[in-house]
């Protein structure tokens, strides 16, 4: 009995998303003791802007060069100088703009100088993305996860010494910094190919087909993120914004690698079926499915144990996060199944479904927000679920009129995981409650954890062994090669 390369791609991903979480809480504990929450949010809001330039740098290049059947490397030449250009134009204007902004007091005149400097991550965001690409198209995504660790393990050291050393929300910064050019550099160093920026609008108009929509579409998923950051610090403050960062930081490490996982591996089959409705129905069908049976539980799981975790990583003080980060879990538990008609939709080359999904998720996240933030910080967890309540709704819209997917049967193959996941959720978020006051964060999470994986395997292989026996046969096959 082997495992297929399906599975060992998992272990990769799995095991950088696990060892991601545990620098994130390992690094949290000693970052919330040392810096303030407005240095959370300034930070936060620092990288989310900036994030939005790096959208811009790097996305109109590397799915037109993962999609794309035929790649030369004079394809990625072309990309990576047009990605360098765009980098260092953004990095001029942005200077240009804070050197004649009006100097003053408050949460965005503190945050413009960090946000220039922050902007140098730039010239790394555009050789990660077409290396990136290079190691998609070769299925190398186990180059990726250990890049992407090894990049946040250095990080997370320099901004651990920083912090200690008094440099405030310039840690925070180092972190995803030196990250990105650690892994800029990982990838160049691993990959065998080697690019050199060479402009040609002939190669980057042969991939402006599959640029234009992508870009848009996670230009405004990414700046959905900082105009809600924007409001949260307009609205409630910065120091709101830190409890939203801190939440985040409970449950962005494993959401956003378990997103970018399932989208690279997806993507790479589902556009072997492009061409078939029928096929690429089943399987996007079959993968929502049986990864909620993995998604729903984590998700749900972290709901449950925002409450020790916030205690154990960063006091009493910070207890206002634990609202949005239930919230933030139990949303991300219903949506991520759903990441995969996305990207199955991607695959169909209708990217401009996506664009139109995240406009409309903008416009309920921020009218959500302006109507509920009177109620205070728990507004910005029910903002979030908002937001992706209306991603999942557009995902099944987006099932039913392209790929003749019937709603109610996607929703009914979540049914077992949602069923025992919630149950699980339910039981390990009433434990503390019944050990005798006193008991340490800790303490309660070493009980929480293991209690809340065994019942929801125990309430699985009772209720969903077809589905669990389905998902098995895929990780663990004697025939090595057939899901290569």
């Amino acid at each position: 009995m082997q495992l297929t390369r399906l599975s060992r791609w998992l272990l990769y991903l799995g095991s950088d998303a696990l060892g991601r979480f545990v620098l994130q809480v390992g690094s949290t504990v000693v970052f919330a003791r040392l810096l303030a929450e407005e240095a959370f949010g300034r930070s936060a809001l620092t990288i989310a802007w900036i994030q939005v330039l790096a959208i811009l740098v790097c996305a109109p290049f590397e799915e037109g060069l993962v999609q794309r059947r035929v790649v030369r490397k004079a394809h990625f030449n072309a990309c990576l100088a047009a990605a360098l250009v765009l980098a260092g134009t953004f990095i001029t204007v942005l200077g240009a703009v804070v050197s004649m902004a009006p100097r003053g007091s408050g949460d965005w005149a503190d945050v413009a100088v960090p946000m220039l400097v922050f902007s140098a991550i730039l010239l790394a965001e555009g050789p990660v993305a077409i290396l990136t690409a290079a190691a998609r198209r070769s299925r190398r995504f186990q180059l990726i996860a250990s890049g992407n660790f090894l990049g946040l393990t250095l990080g997370t050291g320099i901004g651990l010494m920083l912090a200690v050393q008094g440099a405030g929300l310039w840690s925070l910064l180092a972190v995803r910094l030196v990250a990105r050019f650690v892994l800029a550099g990982w990838l160049g160093w691993r990959i065998r190919l080697r690019f050199m920026p060479r402009w040609s609008w002939a190669r980057l108009g042969e991939l402006r087909h599959f640029a234009g929509w992508h870009t848009a579409d996670r230009g405004l998923t990414v700046l959905s993120d900082a105009v809600f950051q924007s409001l949260v610090t307009a609205w409630l403050g910065a120091a709101a914004n830190g409890y939203l960062n801190m939440a985040t930081r409970i449950i962005e490490p494993i959401r956003g690698m378990t997103g970018s996982a399932s989208h690279n591996i997806a993507m790479t089959q589902f556009s072997r079926l492009q061409e078939s409705q029928t096929e690429l129905r089943a399987a996007m069908a079959q993968a929502v499915t049986l990864t909620s049976l993995i998604l729903v539980p984590v998700f749900l799981g972290l709901a449950a144990t925002s409450d020790s975790l916030i205690r154990l990583l960063a006091g009493p003080d910070w207890a206002p996060a634990v609202s949005i980060a239930v919230l933030f879990g139990v949303a991300t538990a219903f949506q991520a199944p759903f990441e995969f008609v996305h990207t199955a939709t991607a695959a169909r080359g209708r990217a401009d479904l996506g664009f139109y999904t995240s406009m409309f998720n903008l416009l309920i996240l921020v009218l959500a927000f302006w109507w509920l933030n009177g109620l205070g910080v728990i507004a910005i967890g029910l903002a979030r679920l908002g937001y992706y309540l209306a991603d999942t709704a557009c995902a099944l819209v987006i099932a039913r009129g392209l790929f003749r997917a019937r709603p109610v049967r996607l929703l009914r193959g979540l049914a077992p995981a949602v069923g025992c996941g919630t149950a699980m959720a339910l039981v390990i978020a009433a434990l503390p409650a019944g050990l005798p006051p006193g008991w340490p964060a800790a303490g309660v999470l070493a009980l929480q954890v293991p209690l809340g994986i065994a019942l929801f395997t125990g309430l699985v292989w009772l209720v969903a062994r077809p589905q669990l026996r389905t998902a098995m046969t895929m990780l663990v096959n004697r025939d090595s090669g057939s899901m290569d």
